[in-house]
């Protein structure tokens, strides 16, 4: 009785996130609906359809499977909302590389970066293992996975690793700005290595480069935090005269 029960539930609620989806991608607006929607994974629409396929109007039956813009429609709305477990997003992630043609370097980019929003679980390993995959599908990586990249290395304490990245940057002509050195201070100021996040700030300086107010307020925060009000101080009037 109580398994009948649950299977009504769940179609129930299936119909309800089928029809706020069709409603949603035919160009409905200010509908509450959607936001029904937004609480049911993809799987209330791909595999409970194999499950209840006469529960639900074959007119507002999204079929993902078979409509690779409205999938991608779909985890591009999920990337935004963010995620609370890695499982649901490396399921997306792997039906994206099913898709013909491959979704764009930028598709995989937002999936990833909601990824590494998880920092709690930290999920840096799967997020570089992940690049590796797309690498081996031809897919060439871009500046912005480069930096999730940089940044998952320097999560694992592999700055070293990070600036190799960078060195592939440079190689392959990509510009370089303060962006990607936030990440790499970042980096040493999370492996409790403040003399270094320091002694790159002012390289950058002698570069060429001018910091934000990102970068010097990292550093400070940093060396705030081990006591070094003096450096911390210095770095203050360089932000001020800056």
């Amino acid at each position: 009785m109580n398994y009948f029960m649950n299977c009504r539930a769940c179609s129930s609620g299936y119909g309800v996130a089928a029809s706020a989806s069709f409603a949603f991608f035919n160009g409905a607006k200010g509908n509450s609906d959607f936001y029904t929607l937004l609480r049911f994974p993809l799987y209330s629409f791909v595999n409970l359809r194999h499950y209840f396929p006469d529960h639900t109007p074959a007119n507002t039956l999204i079929d993902f499977d078979n409509d690779r813009e409205l999938f991608l429609q779909f985890v591009r709305e999920q990337c935004k909302l963010g995620f609370s477990d890695v499982k649901f997003p490396l399921s997306l992630f792997n039906q994206m590389i099913t898709l013909r043609p491959l979704p764009s370097v930028i598709d995989f980019n937002q999936l990833l970066s909601a990824i590494v929003k998880l920092k709690r679980l930290r999920p840096h390993s799967t997020i570089i293992s992940l690049y590796r995959k797309l690498k081996l599908y031809g897919i060439r990586l871009d500046m912005n996975s480069i930096g999730i990249l940089a940044n998952c290395y320097c999560h694992l304490g592999r700055i070293d690793f990070g600036f190799s990245l960078l060195g592939k940057l440079l190689k392959l002509g990509y510009p370089i700005d303060c962006v990607i050195f936030s990440t790499f201070i970042n980096g040493y100021i999370q492996c409790n290595k403040l003399p270094q996040a320091a002694h790159l700030l002012n390289k950058i300086v002698k570069l060429g480069f001018q910091p934000n107010i990102v970068n010097y307020s990292t550093v400070v925060k940093g060396l705030c935090r081990i006591g070094d009000n003096a450096s911390a101080l210095n770095f203050l009037r360089k932000m001020q005269s800056g």
